[in-house]
């Protein structure tokens, strides 16, 4: 199997993914724009197509190599917190890792929160929040970077709230020892943040 490519191999590991198998030259080929060139320790995003269907790719690649070994790690680990919130409403789809240094997520339309004058009234985006939080924690997923607000976004179309950037998250199966111990303290991060 050719490293490069997005495995639909990856689907039989239970993956929501977006199920088609591309290279990373491909994505590449087929970029719409740049989404963000990042300072040096962070990813650079952007907005592609894969197979019709927009996609953010975002890269480690580019950065020198200490960097692209954090980003390897960041990147593994995202990759496990979409699959643990597979099918998860106001979760983008994961779409598979085209190498070590990347991965592609369903691209979504939308407004931050903190830019959205929409007409669901701020109660019902409040509620929604927390609705969105509780579900994410009761897969076992702790976001840890809900703080800044930037990644909530309203989703164009249906003002239905997404959840973005799962690099920082933590994920814990239910009734492990870090379960039991770190759990509940570390959730208080991202209800803090919703309390904000």
């Amino acid at each position: 199997m050719n490293g490069t490519l997005i495995q639909a191999h990856r689907e039989g590991k239970g993956a929501t993914g977006c199920g088609i198998a591309i290279s990373k030259e491909e994505l590449e080929k087929n970029s719409i724009s740049t989404i963000l060139r990042a300072r040096w320790s962070k990813a650079d995003l952007f907005l592609t197509e894969m197979n019709g269907k927009r996609v953010v790719l975002k890269d480690f690649s580019k950065k020198m190599f200490i960097i692209r070994i954090i980003g390897r790690i960041q990147i593994w680990r995202e990759e496990k917190a979409y699959r643990a919130l597979r099918g998860l409403d106001g979760i983008p789809r994961f779409c598979g890792r085209p190498d070590a240094c990347s991965i592609v997520i369903e691209y979504v339309e939308g407004t931050r929160l903190t830019h959205y004058r929409g007409a669901v009234p701020f109660k019902r985006l409040i509620e929604e929040i927390k609705r969105l939080i509780d579900s994410v924690h009761g897969a076992g997923v702790i976001h840890k970077d809900l703080r800044g607000r930037e990644n909530i976004i309203v989703r164009a179309g249906d003002d239905k709230l997404m959840l973005l950037d799962l690099a920082g998250a933590m994920i814990f199966r239910a009734g492990s020892v870090p379960h039991k111990l770190l759990f509940n303290l570390l959730k208080k991060v991202d209800d803090a943040a919703y309390l904000k």
